[in-house]
């Protein structure tokens, strides 16, 4: 939410089973809003949540190999390239490669808020300090997840849950052509306020399970 408006999406979710200890991490933003640091600084807060908040041992992102701009921001969170996938998904025309990047759960004696990003970022950079955007802008972000009431704040920016007074800004960044053709299909395309109202709705009825 930028000004009062909802820019983009973020969440998580495992399959379960025995793979209950690995989360799938997905995201989003307008295009007015690349470039700018600021989804990097995000899925970096949301790693540190869900491995705080959750059992999980790992996370991931599934990026294709032809949005570097993605790769970029789940490299400059902390996440490592474990592995391509040759061939594994169509968009459009040709056949894709899928480009997997991962975290792993710090272990640590330690409890204090802030350990896990510390780790992470030594993992990183090398340094104790990670550098954060200097946009002064008030950048706020959506997580849909287990907890309710979920509020995570960072230089700039805000992650919270959707409202239902966010339909008409998501429908206004997320309906672009070029978002859409690096996600999934089942992404909207074109995205209207009832795509999000519909969006929002089944995550609100999803209380059990991290999206």
């Amino acid at each position: 939410e930028v000004e009062g408006k909802a820019v983009g999406s973020i969440g998580f979710g495992s399959e379960g089973d025995v793979e209950r200890v690995t989360a799938e991490v997905g995201y989003w933003i307008g295009e007015k809003y690349w470039g700018h640091g600021i989804m990097s600084k995000v899925l970096e807060d949301i790693t540190e949540y869900a491995f705080q908040n959750f059992h999980y041992e790992k996370l991931y992102t599934i990026v294709f190999s032809t949005n570097p701009a993605s790769m970029h921001v789940s490299q400059k969170a902390g996440y490592r390239q474990e592995a391509v996938l040759h061939h594994a998904a169509v968009k459009l025309h040709p056949m894709k490669y899928l480009c997997m990047f991962v975290a792993f759960k710090i272990k640590t004696n330690k409890s204090e808020k802030g350990e896990i990003r510390k780790n992470l970022t030594i993992m990183k950079t090398g340094k104790t300090e990670l550098p954060r955007s200097t946009s002064g802008a008030d950048e706020f972000f959506i997580l849909q997840g287990k907890k309710q009431g979920v509020r995570i704040e960072g230089e700039g920016y805000v992650i919270r849950e959707f409202s239902y007074s966010d339909c008409e800004s998501l429908a206004e960044n997320a309906d672009n052509n070029k978002i859409w053709n690096n996600l999934m299909d089942n992404f909207p395309h074109p995205y209207t306020k009832q795509d999000a109202f519909d969006y929002i709705s089944m995550v609100k009825a999803m209380p059990g399970k991290p999206m």
